[in-house]
């Protein structure tokens, strides 16, 4: 038995991060799925359990499946990318009213004007 956990485990290492964000999201999906059928009226109880329980259960395979492929590194990552995410989404601060800086933009013009090859004039 722990060589297959130990097998198992190196399997799952061996895919990328994104599958197991992606299986995670399909994990989402099927919780939303699962409970959101018992809202429908047209399906009878019994079939409404059964198809609970069915994608229920798909839907806790894919988490574990995902998590097991992310492993803790993976979801501290994921972790730190989300917190940083969001807090890089603040306001920027008000800037105050104050004209262009005009000495600036001159200089600038003035600089352009040197750099600029004089143009050679040609008889024709």
């Amino acid at each position: 038995m722990r060589d297959f956990r130990q097998r198992l485990r190196i399997w799952l290492q061996g895919f990328s991060p994104q599958t197991g964000i992606n299986l995670l999201i399909i994990c989402l999906i099927l919780h939303i799925i699962a409970f959101g059928q018992f809202a429908l009226p047209f399906f009878p109880p019994s079939t409404k359990k059964t198809i609970g329980v069915v994608v229920f259960s798909l839907a806790k395979a894919f988490q574990y499946t995902g998590l097991g492929i992310l492993g803790v590194e993976g979801y501290k990552k994921l972790k730190d990318r989300i917190l940083k995410r969001n807090t890089s989404f603040r306001m920027p601060a008000k800037r105050s009213k104050r004209p262009h800086n005009k000495h600036r933009l001159k200089r600038m013009r003035k600089a352009n004007r040197k750099t600029d090859a004089p143009i050679s004039q040609t008889k024709a």
